[in-house]
């Protein structure tokens, strides 16, 4: 019985596709909207792409009636980061195009599904400011820069926090 189906992409939108090549994000988008999909993940190598190119598709995927929520988990804003890195995926997660977490409700059974998506550590962030090389970019991966233990257990902790943050909104929602 096909009456609850979640859709979820875990991302490498763009390499190694012969569609993004021939046509860009834009082409990708056209052929994923088609699909549905309940939610997205960003992956690292998603993040090697311009900004110009993920804030296309993240755009596109959610243009007209269609919204798809793209998920990172552990992306972070750099509030501090002056106003001209603040750039196209700072945007993408400060409108939160691009969240945290996201809660699927299946349609006939009720259940809630939650969706969450840590990057790794060695994510490179192409796109995360004007100097590429610039680890104080206005984007950042949770805890890159950490120690290798120190990094594990900062992902631990957030993720504990994010799912506290999931729990009050599923406690919310319920008492609607």
């Amino acid at each position: 019985d096909w009456t609850d189906v979640v859709l979820l992409d875990t991302g490498n939108h763009f390499y190694g596709s012969r569609e993004y090549f021939a046509s860009g994000a834009e082409g990708i988008a056209r052929f994923a909207r088609k699909l549905k999909y309940d939610a997205m993940a960003l992956s690292s190598k998603d993040l090697h792409a311009e900004q110009s190119e993920i804030y296309t598709f993240v755009t596109s995927m959610n243009a007209g009636s269609l919204t798809v929520p793209f998920v990172a988990s552990n992306l972070i804003l750099n509030t501090e980061a002056d106003n001209s890195q603040k750039k196209q995926l700072y945007d993408l997660i400060d409108k939160k195009h691009i969240k945290k977490y996201h809660v699927i409700t299946a349609d006939h059974s009720g259940y809630k599904i939650v969706v969450f998506n840590l990057l790794p550590k060695n994510a490179a962030l192409r796109s995360r400011c004007i100097d590429t090389s610039d680890p104080s970019g206005s984007v950042q991966v949770l805890g890159q820069n950490a120690a290798d233990s120190e990094w594990l257990m900062s992902q631990v902790s957030h993720m504990n926090r994010l799912w506290e943050q999931v729990k009050v909104e599923l406690e919310g929602l319920s008492q609607e």
